[in-house]
Formats: C-alpha cells, sequence, structure tokens
C-alpha cells in the first residue's frame, strides 16, 4: 500500500487538527511529565498505522521525536513501527525531501547509523530539526570510543547547542550544555545569565511576536507572512510557546495574554 500524500486527508482542516489535539500537547506533556505521558496523549498515533501515516506527513518531526521516545520507554517494537512508517512516506513521496529527512532522523535513531543522522542534520527545513539530528548525532559519538568519536560528538554538539541557542530553544541548550560537561567539555560564556526557562519572561522576542499575532486569531501562514519566517518557523515558535507557558492550546494562550494585558 503506498502512502501518498494526497489521500491521507479529504480536506486541510484535518491537517490542523493533528497539531491542536494531539502534537502540540503531546510535546507539552513530554516536557513536564516525561515520555510515557506523551505517548499517552498520541497513543492512537503511536499504535494505529493510518493515523501514524497521518501525524507523519503533518509534523516534520515527529517521526525522530517518536521514535526517540519509543526507545527511551524500551518499546523496540513501537520504535521501529514508526521508522519504517516514516521509510515508506519517503519511498512513495520522493518529491518531498522533508519526508526523506525525517525518515532519515527516525532511520538513524532507531539503527544507530551516524551517515543517516548527518543526512538529517544537513537536510531537515527548519533549523530546529537540523540541530535536534546533530544533537543525536552528537550522542551516537559520544557513546562511541575514541578520541576520534569524541571530537565528533564534540562538534555536533556544539552546533546543535549554537542553533538552539540562535532560535531560542533554551531548554535544549541547557540539555546539550549537560552533555558536553558529561564528555568533559566546559565553556566559561555557558555561566552568562539566560532567561527562564518557563512563564512569559522565558519567552524569545520572535516567540513572543508569534504569540501575540496566534492570540490574534493569524493562521500560521497568516503569520509566517507578517513576519518573513518560514511557517515551520511559526509552529516551532508555537510549540515553545506553549511549552514555556504551560498551555495547550491557542484559545489558553488567548485568555492569558488578555489577562496579563488587563492585569
Amino acid at each position: 500500500m503506498r502512502l501518498g500524500l494526497k489521500s491521507a486527508f479529504g480536506h486541510t482542516s484535518a491537517i490542523s487538527a493533528w497539531w491542536w489535539a494531539g502534537w502540540g500537547p503531546a510535546l507539552v506533556a513530554e516536557a513536564q511529565g516525561g515520555p510515557e505521558r506523551a505517548i499517552d496523549i498520541l497513543r492512537t498515533p503511536y499504535t494505529d498505522p493510518a493515523e501514524r501515516c497521518c501525524l507523519l506527513m503533518v509534523e516534520a518531526d515527529a517521526a525522530a521525536w517518536l521514535t526517540r521516545t519509543a526507545l527511551a520507554i524500551g518499546d523496540h517494537t513501537g520504535a521501529e513501527a514508526v521508522t519504517a512508517t516514516a521509510e515508506r512516506l519517503a519511498r512513495d513521496n520522493p518529491g518531498f525531501p522533508t519526508l526523506a529527512a525525517s525518515a532519515a532522523h527516525a532511520h538513524g535513531l532507531f539503527h544507530e547509523n551516524a551517515a543517516a543522522l548527518a543526512h538529517a542534520a544537513a537536510d531537515h527545513v527548519s533549523a530546529w530539526s537540523r540541530a535536534s539530528a546533530a544533537e543525536d548525532l552528537g550522542v551516537l559519538h559520544a557513546c562511541a570510543s575514541g578520541d576520534s568519536d569524541r571530537e565528533a560528538a564534540v562538534d555536533r554538539l556544539g552546533q546543535a547547542h549554537e542553533t538552539y541557542q540562535e532560535v531560542g530553544a533554551l531548554r535544549d541548550a541547557a540539555r546539550v550544555r549537560a552533555r558536553l560537561r558529561g564528555i568533559g567539555v566546559r565553556r566559561r560564556h555557558w555561566t552568562q545569565a539566560e532567561r527562564p526557562a518557563s512563564g512569559r519572561e522565558s519567552l524569545t522576542d520572535s516567540e513572543r511576536d508569534v504569540a501575540i499575532l496566534a492570540a490574534q486569531a493569524l493562521t500560521n501562514p497568516e503569520i509566517a507572512a507578517r513576519m518573513f519566517i518560514a511557517r515551520d518557523t511559526v509552529k516551532f515558535h508555537l510549540r515553545q510557546v506553549f511549552r514555556k507557558l504551560g498551555i495547550a492550546s491557542r484559545v489558553e494562550l488567548a485568555r492569558l495574554l488578555a489577562e496579563q494585558h488587563s492585569a
């Protein structure tokens, strides 16, 4: 059975439904309660092949995230199923390089394949996704032995840290710093003051601008056009906003900003 993009959705509302009903809340749940809680929220797309196919076509980071999360809870079978779905999507839709990068990322995680992770780190569309693949590649090298592996780990983790910092992904940057310290790397400039990890003051300028426009009921394409950024970047900033503010919908975002404005 071919997993074609056109046959997967009858109308575009199904696409946005995945984001608001499951994916965003799952990311918040993972940050607050760990991988088991996140998998519970995405139980249907995690276990049902057709639903999984839809999610992986809609969200570029879902294949790697689900694979990594499944491995974190010891579900090798689940990780294998996610990877297989991502690879079939890429094979059946060769005109979509995003699917190829997503499949390479999932494959690299599941099979501990450095070449596949390097492919994803180079070809993912969004900066955050490239940083995520670079981090996974750095972790793979860090788990190996030998001076060349350590050098490769430091290089890839440093690349990931720099990109996370650039896009305002401070939680991810902090995790990478911890990984680097674990292999004996410490840098003086890491000690400088940073934004808090959560709450309104934790938002970067770009995240704050996206939040304001989203609260005004602008769609992702409208926000992207207004701010001259990619739609995937808008989605990434919204994920960060939701996680940092501890919310899971635009309705909650609009209410929260209205309350803060009136205070």
